[in-house]
């Protein structure tokens, strides 16, 4: 290298060059361009190697001076030349660095790669394809604002046609890769489609030079204006983008791209997993001393960096003996302990498994004990590889520890870890429960300061490898299958929750518009204090946010602040009413059409549709109401429950009658297909049948009601008539997510498709075998089909191809132990034997323990529950004991509830299976469901099937046995640790369903003890009342009662606690419904007393706005828009 270089001098000169230096050095350049290239001399690489390694800063700033006198010295610039030289000494400086520092590469090239890449030169496309040989370098690029503005010109210039197709070809490989990598796919995913497209097709050879050139030319400028990306930039910096060569698997691609997403929960804190368990996160927040709290979270930062491994053995000798693998002692304050292991668990970051920290428990010292007997009979199932991998030494670098990895199986999967053994879990306590569930990662998250007065936090725990499949994928919508307590909502909820916050990241803080609703109230209620307090936490949310009602009824100018809206089918059904109403208004049209999208149009009409203001058809009223008259016309005795299903999910309710906006002709229903209507084959009962809807038909139009389906028909007809409504509803909905679809009919299902723009923003999950709704006739192929139909309209080049929605199915149960999934599994299996039409197969489940059968006796009396004592013996007790919040007593339907309130009185908290749906208990007595079944020759001929004289089942003889199948498993799935069905019928009365469910399998699914049999009291003593009435859970079960509109059952919970704000409330909503239902009966005497009631017991519990809600309906304010808390009821009273 020339010694009396100026260049030379700036690039290696000890001390920081002065600005007059880097003025003669740019003069000389930008006359003698040539003089770039003395850098490159072969016989000076090393030497130049030294100088960027330690002053490539200064070439930086060179290059920034020299191109920044191109915008002043347009005509005199020497472009071509500057840009031929430069060029030329940045392929040979990627050559040299990109082994060894591609930041260093970057931070140089940048501000001199726009006028080299756009300049036309030979040098610059020799550039171009160079960098295209090193994908490492692109992605570097593209974090850098300066290169990514020089690759976005490049592409959009004349000088792009020059480039050779091999070049664009690995240009775009790159780019699409490192987008697919993003949890937000940038949201061009019909780019990427497209990309996809243009690879798999044959082109013959002499046509693929100009048409993959000029496609691939489209896509790639496509590609590059989504970058730069915060959240790429930051994968990339924290090494976890993975390369694509030959050797990584596709399984090793998932877990990275999910331990991206993943971090968005909050990053890990350390080079150690420290995994909580759900009693150690309990038992952190509970502390309630500040210093304790920091002290207790130094002391988990200190394990997570490897430090404080050297701890002492947890408990006493004798207490620890049975330990397989050794449980440590952290002290923390002098009264609390860490107890934690080394335990091994699978990285998203590797996607091997690697060993971790697992912390059992924070407690004090005298519960030590008492966990390491549960740890050890929860160590007692771990396979010998496990427990060999766990206690293995781990490597000590410096002062720090280094977890040990292991390699993945030959098959690719996870490492079974776990091994089953007989465990009777009925003896083991909800503590030890919680101690084998959820385990929470210890992220970034712990260390936020919050307000935790208001809400309760809710941490990400960690999900099984197939969950973050489904919680990661976003490359076409997302349809979660799994039976109950596999974790569907957990999943659908998570995904809503990882988008909100991706988006919020990469879209400027404007977050993705995302709707989840739900046919029930319950569920509803639950997931929206989960997503709200899950944002809470990761401090991604306003407690402001998320309400599940508010003054707004319509999709009009949406409230941001609102997002994610948690709310029920109702509820999206009247807002979309209500829009209409206001969309359809002479006087709104223009306003609307001029001000959409965007302004200040703000929309409070207080006007109710017609149609929500007439009764509204559901099965109870159509039994109550319309049943008698139809009844006379049914000559061939259908049942009521089918023939309401029939009408409403197959004539008015099928997606042929949503595309129409109208029901089913008689042909048209006469020729439906067995699959689509499978209830009803035979052409004479659909006759009759058909006859009998135009007979409801009839009567529903002299009573001026209308159904649901009714209303549903008439959103969609509006919805493709109506063009400002689809502006509005585009700009307020981005995303959809449905939880419990099963229980939706395809009408529903049609409606909120239509919903989004985009085909990969609808998520559903849901289990077929749990949809007990009398309406729905749902299956998951079916909607498969629905939404790749309504999207399938995509266009190829620069329009929307969307792929099919993607189908996961979850097997791992989290709620029940086997012996309840057996008996959950066994029903699924009679389904799909008898009523495969109307149930989606799956794989088998398996529960997370082991456990035994459950318990069916047989000969007993109502009374039977109230003589079983604190004691568990059979006998008079001298005093009634109550059954605890985690037990419940579940019947057939409302006449049986009543019947059995009757005999046993308040001891247990008793629902219809229907009522039972979406929640879960410790203990569940199914009571007398086999002897007021009114079709047991159905069981009966199940039965038969599974004889060693099998006989043919008559699926549509015994129709409503599938109804009775899904009543079953809802009922048995409900229990976490046991089950008991008790029947008053003897065993003679029940023979067919003994032997079903005794001698039809290898293995017995239930445990039968009849009334004589020696056994019964010794198996009754599981049926025990909970010794421990925790107040706190009566008070939770009866608010999650509340929401999903269980009053009775949930003055009980409270009484139960003794709550009076709780019985108040809900004796105050059981006025409300009983002056709901005076006004049906057009009893106004006693609705105004009811609601009189109502208002005054509100009052005395603070619910103003609720007693001015009842006021409002019965027109006793002058003005409405009165503040509520200055309302006074005088009028009233």
């Amino acid at each position: 290298m020339p010694e009396d270089s100026s260049l030379v001098a700036l690039l290696s000169a000890n001390e920081e060059p002065r600005e007059a230096l880097y003025r003669r050095v740019s003069s000389e350049v930008i006359g003698q361009p040539e003089k770039l290239l003395d850098l490159i001399n072969s016989d000076h690489n090393s030497t130049l190697l030294v100088c960027l390694a330690d002053h490539s800063h200064r070439l930086t700033q060179l290059f920034s001076r020299i191109f920044s006198e191109s915008n002043k010295r347009q005509r005199t610039f020497p472009l071509h030349k500057i840009a031929s030289a430069t060029a030329t000494l940045i392929t040979r400086l990627i050559a040299i660095l990109h082994e060894n520092d591609d930041q260093t590469l970057v931070s140089v090239i940048s501000p001199a790669l726009a006028t080299c890449l756009t300049s036309g030169v030979r040098q610059g496309r020799e550039l171009a394809a160079t960098l295209g040989q090193h994908d490492n370098v692109i992605k570097r690029l593209l974090t850098n604002p300066d290169a990514v503005r020089a690759i976005t010109s490049w592409t959009s210039s004349p000088v792009i046609h020059q480039q050779d197709v091999a070049t664009l070809l690995a240009w775009n490989t790159t780019l699409v890769k490192s987008i697919r990598l993003c949890p937000m796919a940038h949201g061009i995913c019909e780019v990427l489609d497209c990309w996809e497209d243009l690879l798999s097709s044959q082109m013959p050879s002499e046509d693929i030079n100009n048409l993959q050139s000029n496609a691939i030319i489209t896509i790639l400028q496509a590609a590059a204006q989504t970058f730069p990306c915060q959240l790429c930039s930051e994968s990339l910096q924290r090494g976890i983008a993975i390369a694509h060569d030959s050797t990584t698997t596709s399984q090793s691609r998932a877990i990275s791209l999910l331990q991206f997403g993943m971090e968005l929960f909050g990053r890990q804190i350390g080079i150690w997993e420290v995994l909580l368990s759900s009693p150690a996160l309990s038992s952190m927040l509970d502390i309630q001393h500040p210093r304790s709290a920091a002290l207790v979270l130094e002391k988990l930062s200190a394990l997570a960096n490897g430090r404080g491994h050297t701890a002492a053995f947890a408990g006493s000798k004798p207490s620890r003996q049975g330990l397989q693998v050794p449980l440590y002692i952290t002290p923390c304050d002098g009264k609390l302990f860490i107890i934690w292991q080394i335990d091994v668990d699978v990285l998203y970051a590797t996607g091997t498994p690697s060993q971790i920290v697992r912390v059992w428990d924070i407690v004090q010292a005298g519960e030590i004990d008492r966990l390491l007997e549960h740890v050890t009979v929860i160590q007692s199932r771990w396979t010998a590889e496990t427990v060999d991998q766990c206690c293995q030494c781990s490597t000590f670098n410096a002062f720090e520890r280094i977890p040990n990895t292991y390699p993945l199986n030959t098959s690719g999967g996870l490492v079974d870890f776990r091994k089953q053994i007989n465990l009777d879990v009925r003896s083991r306590d909800q503590y030890f429960y919680n101690l084998i569930g959820k385990f929470f990662p210890f992220t970034e998250s712990f260390f936020r300061p919050r307000d935790t007065s208001y809400i309760l936090l809710d941490y990400p725990s960690k999900l099984s490898f197939q969950e973050t499949k489904v919680v990661c994928h976003s490359q076409s919508s997302s349809i979660i299958l799994g039976r109950s307590g596999t974790s569907k909502t957990t999943c659908l909820v998570s995904k809503l929750i990882r988008r909100y916050i991706a988006s919020k990241e990469f879209n400027q803080n404007r977050p993705l518009k995302q709707i989840l609703f739900t046919r029930s109230l319950n569920l509803a209620e639950k997931i929206r204090i989960s997503i709200r307090s899950t944002l809470e936490t990761l401090s991604q949310g306003s407690a402001q946010g998320l309400k599940l009602h508010e003054s707004k009824p319509t999709f009009i100018n949406f409230p941001e602040n609102l997002y994610p809206y948690v709310c029920t089918f109702e509820d999206i059904l009247q807002r979309l009413e209500r829009t209409i109403a206001v969309v359809t208004a002479p006087e709104s049209q223009q306003d609307l059409v001029d001000r959409l999208p965007g302004g200040d149009l703000d929309y409070d009409d207080e006007r109710e549709p017609m149609e929500t203001r007439k009764d509204c058809v559901d099965f109870v009223k159509f039994k109550n109401d319309y049943w008698e008259k139809l009844a006379r016309k049914n000559d061939r005795k259908l049942p009521i429950s089918l023939v309401f299903a029939e009408i409403m999910g197959v004539i008015k309710g099928s997606a042929a009658a949503a595309k129409s906006f109208a029901p089913l002709t008689s042909d048209e229903y006469l020729r439906q297909s067995c699959r689509i209507a499978p209830t009803f084959s035979a052409e004479a009962d659909r006759i009759a049948l058909y006859r009998l809807y135009e007979v409801y038909e009839g009567h529903k139009r002299q009573r001026n009601e209308v159904d649901y389906v009714d209303r549903v028909l008439k959103v969609l007809e509006a919805l493709q008539k109506t063009p400002v409504l689809k502006q509005i509803l585009a700009a307020a909905i981005d995303e959809v997510y449905i939880d419990e679809v099963q229980d939706l009919r395809s009408v529903d299902l049609e409606l909120l498709v239509r919903l989004v723009k985009d085909g990969r923003c609808f998520h559903v999950a849901g289990d077929t075998a749990q949809a007990i709704s009398q309406e729905s006739t749902f299956r998951f192929q079916d909607l498969k089909v629905m939404i790749h139909d309504h999207f399938k309209s995509g266009l190829v080049s620069n329009k929307n191809v969307t792929r099919g929605p993607r189908m996961f199915q979850l097997g791992l149960n989290y709620r029940s132990h086997d012996g309840i999934v057996r008996m959950g599994s066994f029903l699924i299996d009679l389904l799909w034997k008898t009523f495969p039409e109307t149930v989606d197969k799956l794989l088998p489940e398996e529960g997370l323990l082991p456990g035994p059968m459950p318990i069916l006796f047989a000969g007993c009396e109502p009374d039977i529950l109230t003589k079983v004592n604190s004691n568990g013996t059979d006998g008079l007790a001298i005093n009634k004991a109550k059954f605890g919040a985690e037990q419940v007593v579940l019947v057939r339907d409302q006449e049986s509830k009543t019947r059995l309130e009757g005999c046993i009185g308040d001891i247990a908290l008793i629902l219809t299976i229907r009522q039972s749906k979406g929640m879960e208990f410790d203990d569940v007595v199914l009571f007398d469901f086999f002897t007021s079944c009114p079709e047991l020759d159905g069981w009966r001929s199940l039965s038969d099937m599974s004889s060693s004289e099998p006989k043919q089942f008559d699926s549509m003889r015994y129709a409503a046995t599938c109804t009775e199948l899904k009543n079953l498993y809802v009922a048995v799935t409900r229990a976490r640790t046991k089950l008991f069905i008790i029947e008053t019928a003897h065993q003679h009365g029940l023979l067919p369903v003994i032997q079903l469910l005794t001698k039809s399998t290898p293995r017995s699914i239930v445990q039968f003890i009849g009334r004589s049999d020696f056994k019964f009291e010794q198996n009754l003593q599981l049926l025990k009342p909970d010794r421990v009435s925790d107040p706190k859970r009566w008070i939770e079960r009866g608010w999650t009662l509340i929401s999903g509109a269980n009053y009775r059952e949930a003055h009980h919970c409270f009484e139960q606690a003794d709550y009076q704000q709780g019985i108040l409330f809900a004796e105050a909503k059981i006025k409300q419904v009983e002056g709901s239902v005076c006004l049906e009966r057009d009893d106004k005497t006693g609705a105004t007393d009811a609601f009189q009631a109502a208002i005054a017991l509100l009052l005395k519990v603070h619910r103003t706005e609720e007693a001015v809600g009842i006021c409002r309906t019965m027109g006793w304010l002058e003005h409405a828009a009165g503040e509520p808390s200055r309302v006074t009821t005088s009028r009233v009273f």
